[in-house]
């Protein structure tokens, strides 16, 4: 699965299949611009996308319309970094989750710690995420599927 971050969206793309369009695109954000983002190092259901007046979170086990979470930041975020969880899981589970932010234009950075309902997988949440993205591919499938009836139907 890749990430694109675009100025007011961003979308999601598999890799291994050639869709004309992304599986998932995100509601537009108004007020400030995506400047990037990342997947979650611990949670396969989660996003993290900066903008320049924050930090929006996306839990699509929670909820995909929308983000779950926002973090109002009062410098624009044009950088951040996770701090990489120790391979060792029952440490992984101990050790607070650190995220690095700032703007490289000032020379700004600053430690965030993750919240644990961010950092640490739910029961069975890669299963239920997959099948998630699954839904969404057969989405794909069938508008692609459409599209080309449709330009059958007008030739």
């Amino acid at each position: 699965m890749l990430l694109t971050v675009h100025d007011f969206h961003f979308c999601l793309w598999i890799t291994n299949k050639e869709y004309e369009a992304p599986i998932f695109r995100s509601a537009y954000s108004f007020g400030s611009y995506n400047t990037s983002g990342a997947f979650s190092p611990t949670r396969p259901g989660v996003i993290f996308i900066t903008k320049t007046t924050g930090i929006d979170i996306w839990d699509f086990a929670d909820q995909s319309n929308r983000p779950s979470t926002s973090i109002n930041l009062t410098c624009p975020t044009t950088y951040f970094r996770f701090q990489q969880p120790p391979t060792d899981p029952a440490l992984a589970r101990q050790r607070p989750q650190l995220m690095a932010y700032g703007d490289e234009n000032l020379g700004t950075l600053y430690l965030l710690e993750v919240q644990s309902n961010l950092r640490k997988p739910l029961e069975r949440e890669k299963e239920n995420i997959e099948a998630f993205w699954n839904r969404e591919m057969e989405k794909c499938e069938y508008v692609t599927e459409r599209r080309e009836k449709m330009r059958v139907d007008f030739e």
